[in-house]
């Protein structure tokens, strides 16, 4: 199905845009948008929230996908500030929508390693990095823990490197890993205009 949606542009003019496919699919909201989940605005929650929650719009606009962004980026913003391990996956108690709300309630505690998916299902994604940086004690073992529960692999590790990244700093990621990463000298360069 395609949807229509016509907003105003920076101009003053109108942008007609159409949506094909799960944009507001409420049944499968997809990962994609904490997987891109910035915190550059961790300093000043509201503005955070906004941008999360816009920032998730413009790919994934189901409730809980947009949800799932803004609690990811708050996770994400505690863990730029310093908190420890413990204060950043602590219940955080509020109305979000479907699943998010019982997950970023604690509900991923105690999961055995069988009951944790990884099917690129907003949910799963946010339930599997949680739980991942939540058993591991560094960020390589963190990562690994969510690449080897499988199906969208790829994705719940790159959220949960965000995440493990965000508790344990770039002095946390093996050098062996970080000596492979392409164009590492320039995504130091836009890290630290983000973090100024």
């Amino acid at each position: 199905p395609t949807s229509h949606t016509v907003l105003p542009d920076s101009l003053g003019g109108i942008i007609h845009i159409s949506v094909r496919g799960s944009f507001l699919d409420a049944d499968h909201p997809a990962t994609g948008s904490i997987l891109h989940a910035c915190s550059q605005h961790w300093r000043n929650r509201a503005l955070l929230r906004d941008v999360a929650a816009r920032q998730s719009r413009t790919t994934h606009g189901a409730a809980e996908a947009v949800d799932a962004c803004v609690a990811f980026a708050e996770a994400l913003s505690d863990a730029i500030e310093g908190a420890k391990r413990s204060e950043v996956l602590r219940d955080r108690i509020e109305p979000l929508a479907g699943a998010i709300g019982p997950i970023m309630a604690g509900s991923w505690r105690g999961m055995h390693r069988r009951d944790v998916r990884s099917s690129g299902y907003v949910a799963h994604s946010l339930e599997a990095s949680l739980w991942s940086v939540g058993r591991a004690g560094d960020f390589k073992e963190a990562v690994l823990l969510a690449a080897n529960l499988g199906d969208d692999a790829d994705t719940t590790a790159a959220i949960t490197g965000q995440l493990a990244g965000a508790l344990y700093g770039a002095s946390g990621i093996p050098d062996t890993w970080q000596t492979k990463v392409a164009w590492s000298s320039r995504i130091r360069t836009m890290v630290d205009g983000l973090m100024t």
